[in-house]
């Protein structure tokens, strides 16, 4: 069978990242999406194929995709881009540092990344399209759900559930069997001792 072409979408800092960890695997990464580069451009070694629009001269079944576009809070851009591409019927590999600590009953669902010096303990789930970032710890039977974004250095501790589309602040820290409500957003830093409702932010 042959190999399917894989593309990664965006060009920016975090698709950087996300490159010299997929990488590391031994894996090849064919060109990176990104309109705001020129054609043949290359960004770590790697070319630009062009535009969003390059994606229509592909089957479907013939490319994988990695999303390498960054989040802010209050900036959507990254899960629309997800969305509006699995409609299409594309696929996304999920990413995992070879120097992240990952117990082997650890469960990353599609599309998730789990970057360099990240711990996660035993019986935890990083749902789909979900970013662990640099250096984050997340102890065990935590449940993170899908379109999560862990910044780096962050703590969660035990059996806490993340919510969907939740925004953990760099260096934020919440203690153990916290429920972090959907679409909530933790700031840079933050100490969580309680739950946290759906939409609001700490």
């Amino acid at each position: 069978m042959a190999r399917k072409g894989l593309f990664i979408i965006g060009g920016g800092g975090h698709s950087r990242v996300v490159i010299d960890s997929f990488l590391k695997s031994g894996r090849q990464i064919d060109g990176i999406v990104d309109p705001a580069y020129e054609k043949d451009e290359l960004i770590v070694g790697i070319p630009v194929i062009g535009g969003d629009d390059i994606l229509d001269t592909f089957s479907t079944d013939a490319v994988q995709l990695i999303n390498g576009v960054g989040v802010l809070p209050g900036r959507l851009g990254r899960w629309k881009i997800a969305d509006d591409l699995r409609q299409r019927g594309f696929k996304f590999v999920s990413v995992v540092d070879l120097e992240a600590v990952v117990a082997s009953n650890v469960k990353v669902s599609e599309g998730a990344q789990v970057l360099a010096g990240c711990i996660l303990q035993n019986g935890v789930t990083i749902g789909s399209d979900s970013v662990v970032n640099t250096g984050a710890i997340i102890d065990h039977d935590c449940n993170i759900g899908e379109k999560c974004w862990i910044s780096p250095g962050v703590t969660i501790c035990g059996e806490t559930i993340i919510g969907s589309n939740a925004y953990i602040g760099t260096g934020a820290t919440l203690i153990q069997n916290l429920k972090i409500g959907e679409g909530a957003l933790i700031r840079a830093g933050a100490t969580v001792v309680e739950d946290v409702q759906s939409g609001e932010t700490i």
